[in-house]
Order: C-alpha cells, then structure tokens, then sequence
C-alpha cells in the first residue's frame, strides 16, 4: 500500500486485524496491532475487544490481558468491563473474574453492568465461589474508596 502512497490509518488495521483474527492468525494479528499503536494509532474498541477475546477463546489470558496493557487508562478499564460481560456471555467465568480481579487493581470504581451481569451470570451456573470472592474483594476495598458506578 504505501508504494502506491496509501497508508494504512486506524480502521484499516482493524479490518487487517478482525481478518487475521478469524483465520486464526494471532501472532499475525497481534503484530500488525503493536506496529498500529507503535505509530500512534489507537485501535477501536472492537479492535482491542476483537484480539483480546480471541486470545482467551484460546484460553491465553495472559496475551490477551498484554493487548489491553498499551491502552490508557480509560480505554483498557471500557475494554476491560466489556470483555468480562462477553466472558461472561461465553460461560468463560473463570477467565472473567481474572479479567475483574485486573480491573478492581487498576480502578477502584465498580461498573454496575459488569458486576451485576457476572454474578447474574455466576449464580444461574452455580459458580457462588467466584461470587463470592469478587464480592470480599469490593467489600475490602471499600475502605479503599471501591465504590459502584
């Protein structure tokens, strides 16, 4: 593209990224992601939701937590709320209490949506252990200003 003069802008990569991503392309994916935010480009949030649940639909957290960590603030914590209501969405409960348990670490504020959605979500699966777990973890930090949004 850039021998002709075009270059890619934000929404080329993602469509790069969403293809790469459905063939099961995530090294590739992930790449062309770290080469978008290397120059200056921010993903769309269906970009970052895109390549981190791809990871975790491989049970690879780890990587998809590592996509979100160039994100500020702000965008990792919407990222975030909404990747655990997919998670949860999937049955992934586990995995979405690991990405919450990230979340209350970077933002005290609880998202109402995300919290009631996980343990509506939870308690139809019989999963009360995780609940209740989350639930020590706010209730200890409301000491520490944790507060519902």
């Amino acid at each position: 593209m850039s021998n002709h003069g075009c270059f890619p802008d934000s929404i080329t990569y993602g469509a790069l990224i969403s293809g790469l991503c459905k063939e099961s392309k995530l090294d590739d994916a992930r790449n062309l992601y770290d080469a978008m935010m290397d120059k200056g480009m921010s993903p769309c949030e269906v970009t970052r939701l895109t390549l981190a649940y791809e990871y975790c639909k491989k049970d690879d957290s780890c990587t998809g937590m590592a996509v979100l960590d160039r994100l500020e603030k702000k965008l990792w914590i919407r990222t975030v709320n909404t990747l655990v209501r997919k998670l949860c969405s999937e049955e992934k409960f586990e995995m979405a209490a690991l990405f919450f348990h990230n979340l209350l670490d970077k933002d005290p504020v609880v998202n109402r949506v995300t919290l009631l959605g996980f343990m509506n979500k939870c308690y139809e699966s019989n999963r009360y252990g995780l609940v209740s777990e989350l639930s020590e973890r706010i209730c200890e930090g409301n000491g520490k200003h944790n507060a519902l949004n």
